[in-house]
């Protein structure tokens, strides 16, 4: 099986032109960003580390990606930055990888941010949550998400490796 975050990056390809306008919640290492930023008009990229930021410009630079809109701070704060729509978002749950595993995203904002970003969604636009379960604050978030997505009039799709320690995805289309 694909590692989840490929399988991220396919399941957002059909939404993705060179017109579209994107957010990476949590940017981390930039593997998301520079994804959607080789896709799209414009990406929001969010993190609350510093060192997120310095990693992500220098491959951004490397790749020559200019259409990436840094937004330090936390992805709760969304609505200050972005004031279009969104064609795809995604949200990679947990810490920064090779990073502090005691800075976490944390349920307090997760329950905050994912009905911003469906709100700030396009008809037909696409969220992706990465949800890790593998240390406590994980296991928290995935506990709400699992009930908040299951609420959802619109349709989802939820992906799992089949062991219940994995990371999972749900890819969630807005449709109205």
């Amino acid at each position: 099986m694909k590692k989840m975050t490929v399988l991220a990056h396919d399941l957002m390809l059909p939404y993705l032109h060179e017109h579209a306008v994107c957010a990476d919640f949590t940017m981390g290492n930039g593997y998301d960003t520079l994804f959607l930023a080789k896709h799209a008009r414009r990406v929001y990229a969010f993190d609350i580390q510093k060192e997120a930021f310095v990693i992500t410009k220098k491959k951004a630079k490397e790749a020559q990606l200019d259409n990436i809109i840094y937004c330090e701070g936390s992805h709760v704060r969304m609505s200050s930055y972005i004031k279009e729509e969104l064609d795809a978002a995604i949200f990679n749950f947990g810490y920064l990888p090779h990073g502090s595993e005691q800075l976490t995203t944390t349920l307090l904002t997760t329950k905050e941010a994912v009905p911003q970003a469906l709100r700030l969604l396009k008809r037909k636009g696409v969220l992706v949550l990465c949800v890790y379960i593998g240390h406590e604050e994980g296991r928290k978030e995935s506990a709400w998400l699992d009930t908040y997505v299951a609420g959802l009039s619109y349709p989802y799709l939820k992906i799992t490796s089949g062991s219940p320690a994995s990371p999972y995805l749900y890819v969630i289309e807005k449709r109205v």
